[in-house]
């Protein structure tokens, strides 16, 4: 454990056990890796998806994906968040661009 060098800090709270405070602050009670990621996005897609266009900007409905930290160390990547959810929701491209159609050519031609 770190140990504060500043007396202030040293001295401004004690754990039960007489230890000084670790200054950064207990680690996140969250699993890490590529399993808890895909855990976490399978748990989005079943439990937050459907709500999080109306809920996700109001952090008192609990509506965030929780992917951030997968994300920030590298244990899911944005590509495999977008595959899932646009299997989920059973998307193609022709949604993104409805004039866009099989078979048409690309640039509006």
């Amino acid at each position: 454990m770190l140990r504060a060098s500043n007396p202030a800090l040293r001295d401004a709270v004690r754990d039960p056990r007489g230890s000084p405070p670790d200054p950064l602050g207990d680690p996140a009670p969250l699993p890490g890796g590529p399993d808890a990621a895909a855990a976490r996005l399978a748990a989005f897609v079943q439990h937050g998806l459907s709500r999080y266009a109306t809920d996700r900007n109001h952090p008192e409905r609990d509506a965030a994906s929780g992917l951030s930290p997968y994300l920030h160390f590298g244990h899911i990547s944005a590509h495999e968040i977008f595959h899932r959810i646009a299997a989920h929701e059973t998307w193609e491209p022709t949604r993104l661009r409805p004039e866009r159609r099989a078979g048409a050519p690309a640039g509006g031609e």
